[in-house]
């Protein structure tokens, strides 16, 4: 059954507004006829798009405050770089506020490899015009990594 969209934003704020106001799903069924899967499925739909909405509404808050932070380190920095303490110590504090924000100092996942599949990522990484990063007298730091991955 095809329902134009008019219709069902219309049916769907009905059953919204049903379920906000307190009523259980067998309720919304018995007001508006519909069956328990189409008033599930509105009411997870409105609770993703409110979620959505929540998350667009933080990101924007971060950016603001990321601009304040940077606005703030960007007054303290003249002072901090002529060895004023006090000054140095706020612009570290804004930078750790900065990166505690942004995610920087996250744990990060580091997947499972063999040290073979190690050693050929890093190789891949360092290669530059053929040369191996692993190969003695290179200036990449990869052939010091070897010995201690080849353990």
């Amino acid at each position: 059954m095809n329902i134009d969209p008019l219709s069902r934003a219309k049916r769907k704020a009905k059953v919204i507004d049903l379920y906000l106001a307190g009523n259980t799903y067998r309720e919304i069924r018995e007001e508006t006829g519909l069956s328990l899967g189409i008033i599930s499925r509105y009411i997870n739909e409105a609770v993703e798009e409110a979620n959505k909405a929540a998350q667009e509404g933080m990101r924007k808050i971060k950016r603001l405050e990321v601009m304040k932070i940077d606005r703030l380190i960007k007054a303290f920095w003249p002072k901090a770089i002529e060895a004023d303490v006090q000054a140095a110590s706020m612009v570290l504090k804004l930078l750790e506020r900065k990166a505690d924000m942004l995610g920087l100092d996250a744990p990060f996942r580091i997947e499972n490899m063999t040290n073979d599949e190690l050693i050929k990522a890093i190789a891949e990484l360092g290669e530059t015009d053929g040369v191996s990063p692993f190969a003695p007298g290179s200036s990449a730091p990869g052939h010091l990594l070897s010995a201690t991955i080849q353990a």
